[in-house]
C-alpha cells in the first residue's frame, strides 16, 4: 500500500496545522488578556474606592482639628491653670488674715487695751 500526497496536499496540510496552532494561541492570549483587564478593574475598583476613603478620613481629620483648635479655645476661655488658681487662693487668704488682724486689733482697741488672761 503506497501512500502518495501531492505538494499542494502537504501545503494545504501544514498551512492547516499552522492555522490551528494560530487560532488556539490567539484564543488562549485572548482569554490571558481578558483576565488581566478584569483583575485591573478590579483593582483600579479597589483604589477608586480606598482613595474616596482617604478623602472621606482626611475630611473627618480636618474636622477633628477644628473641634480640638474650638475646645482649645473654650478651655482658655472657662479654666484657669493651677498656679493662676493658687495666686488667686493665696489672695483671698492673705485679705482673710488682714481682716483678721484688723478685727483682733478693733476688739483688743474697743478692751481698754486689756487681755482676758
Amino acid at each position: 500500500m503506497r501512500f502518495e500526497l501531492e505538494l499542494w496536499h502537504v501545503i494545504s496540510l501544514v498551512m492547516a496545522i499552522v492555522g490551528a496552532f494560530w487560532g488556539i494561541g490567539r484564543m488562549l492570549l485572548a482569554a490571558t488578556a481578558n483576565g488581566i483587564n478584569e483583575k485591573f478593574g478590579h483593582v483600579a475598583a479597589q483604589i477608586e474606592r480606598l482613595s474616596s476613603l482617604e478623602v472621606k478620613r482626611g475630611e473627618d481629620v480636618l474636622k477633628l482639628e477644628r473641634e480640638l483648635g474650638a475646645l482649645r479655645l473654650e478651655m482658655m476661655r472657662d479654666f484657669t491653670r493651677r498656679e493662676d488658681h493658687n495666686q488667686a487662693i493665696a489672695g483671698i487668704r492673705i485679705s482673710l488674715d488682714n481682716m483678721s488682724l484688723r478685727i483682733e486689733k478693733a476688739l483688743a482697741g474697743s478692751n481698754g487695751g486689756r487681755s482676758d488672761a
